[in-house]
């Protein structure tokens, strides 16, 4: 097998991977992620600061958005049956005006609608979610490489 792969292809199971398809060398990935920390984290820019340093800035930055996109994806899996049960028992309170239930009613409704709106988009929160993970995977390897050559 080691015989049929030549540059352009990848070993299976190699985390870099889908960066060797898009990027022709890893100079162009790197000017690339400069380019996009400079897009997402402006304010580094004021100050003069090493390649490596920016990308160390983009990895905790993409981290967070991957943790965020994360949280997104994987909220159905929290359960609209508790929190509905929960809003019903809140309601069938006896010290509550008919008013008040009918106000609380229309808010939790508002409520529902959000989160349910939100579960029906968790399979493009999933898919951001792999697309921030294949580029801080792009990241890192750039990072090792900085650091392997100084």
């Amino acid at each position: 097998m080691e015989a049929i792969l030549n540059n352009e292809q990848v070993r299976p199971g190699d985390e870099t991977q889908f960066m060797h398809a898009i990027f022709t060398s890893d100079e162009e990935m790197l000017t690339f992620y400069l380019t996009l920390n400079r897009f997402v984290n402006m304010g580094t820019y004021f100050v003069q600061r090493p390649d490596i340093e920016r990308l160390e800035n983009l990895l905790v930055t993409l981290g967070k958005f991957h943790y965020f996109v994360n949280l997104l994806g994987s909220y159905h899996t929290l359960g609209m049956k508790q929190l509905i049960e929960g809003f019903g028992m809140y309601i069938a309170q006896q010290h509550l005006s008919s008013k008040s239930r009918r106000c609380t009613s229309e808010n939790i409704g508002y409520q529902v609608e959000f989160l349910l709106n939100l579960m029906k988009e968790s399979g493009r929160a999933k898919l951001l979610s792999n697309i921030f993970r294949t580029h801080i995977e792009n990241v890192k390897y750039l990072l090792q490489i900085i650091k392997e050559t100084e």
